[in-house]
């Protein structure tokens, strides 16, 4: 299988947007970068870029290394925060800058990050639920919840045509030691998979992100015989596109605010996503538009029903598409940093159903029963 590589161009445009510096994983960093002039500083090079351009934020995630692994160890860890990372936080307080910090780990790695958070004028958490907890460990009310969204730029379902689509993948990984609901998810979603497997084109391929690494993070059997191969994020947005079903896990179950950034990310991409349950996603979609399936057979008769049915796949993707475009983008969550912080920007945005012309479309049909599927938009 080849799936070619999703470029990432940055943005030229710069009118309008507001200069950040920040500190963010590979994939956030791809995801923000649309929405702010993003300036990646490292250890060596804050200061200097702090005397050098007149920022209006500073935006740093729970990244592990962060700025391609520059900031390694220096968030979190036994030696964390490192003095590094303090000097440059208050650098930028003491010019009045506004400082965020986004636990996006949030609930399993509350406390790994907390003493970062703690240097932060802002926090922003995945999970709605740990707002009363950092407001009693930090002493002040700037917190609040943000989600994780889809990048139209990138997750979009724009694809080569003469590229077939396969039938059911998986892409993550996989936890032995941790995550135990995990694992009885994917029983769930991965054991439905292969139990229909025998009755598809192409059957069931799981990316593991972990491929060939730690033995823990490896997939036993039986769905080791379904390990294709691993691939960069890059190409893994490429993947999402030619899929009939992806099927999605979630680490966190009970939370409102968190679940996986692939549901958002896939469903943008024009692939309909299959998912355990998560009270999260039903939060933020509808029934018709993330299947959440509780049992191995459910999860069976609905891999079975979206691979044999594009009618369905694509309405279920076409309500989803509209519910992202409406109010889960990231420039809906840029928006919200910048208006929490007491920012403002000159970009036209979010991309919503507010700020978009107004389409009227006119169809034809024989089939009278047609009329309450398609009206009212």
């Amino acid at each position: 299988m080849h799936f070619p590589s999703v470029e990432f161009e940055p943005s030229e445009d710069h009118d309008g947007k507001l200069e950040v510096a920040v500190i963010l994983d590979d994939f956030s960093a791809k995801a923000w970068s649309p929405e702010w002039n993003c300036t990646f500083i490292t250890p060596s090079s804050w200061q200097d870029a702090l005397d050098a351009q007149a920022f209006d934020l500073l935006f740093v995630e729970s990244a592990w290394a962060g700025n391609s692994k520059s900031w390694q160890y220096h968030l979190t860890g036994a030696s964390a925060p490192r003095p590094a990372f303090v000097e440059m936080v208050e650098a930028f307080k003491e010019r009045a800058i506004p400082t965020v910090f986004w636990n996006k780990e949030d609930p399993p790695h509350f406390a790994d990050f907390l003493e970062s958070a703690r240097l932060f004028d802002v926090v922003f958490t995945s999970d709605s639920r740990m707002i009363p907890d950092y407001r009693e460990a930090l002493g002040h009310e700037r917190i609040a919840a943000l989600s994780f969204a889809a990048q139209p730029k990138f997750h979009n379902p724009v694809r080569s045509l003469n590229q077939e689509r396969r039938d059911v993948a998986f892409a993550g990984m996989y936890f032995a030691d941790k995550y135990p609901e995990r694992q009885e998810q994917m029983e769930i979603v991965l054991g439905g998979a292969l139990d229909i497997s025998p009755k598809l084109d192409s059957g069931l391929d799981i990316f593991s992100r972990q491929h060939g690494g730690d033995a823990k993070y490896q997939f036993p059997a039986p769905y080791d015989q379904n390990v294709v191969g691993a691939l960069g994020y890059d190409r893994m947005l490429s993947a999402y596109k030619y899929y009939n079903v992806f099927l999605n896990v979630n680490s966190v179950v009970d939370s409102p605010s968190m679940c996986a950034r692939r549901i958002f990310e896939i469903t943008a991409a024009g692939t309909p996503v299959i998912s355990a349950p998560s009270a999260a996603i039903e939060n933020f979609f509808a029934p018709s538009e993330v299947l959440q399936v509780s049992t191995r057979e459910q999860a069976a008769d609905a891999i079975r029903s979206l691979v044999r049915s594009p009618e369905l796949r694509e309405r279920m993707v076409h309500m989803g598409q509209r519910r992202i475009w409406k109010n889960h983008t990231y420039a809906h969550r840029a928006q919200q940093v910048e208006q929490f912080v007491g920012l403002s920007s000159s970009l036209e945005r979010p991309m919503s159903m507010t700020c978009v012309p107004k389409v009227s479309a006119i169809v034809s049909t024989i089939r009278p029963t047609s009329f309450n599927t398609y009206l009212p938009l």
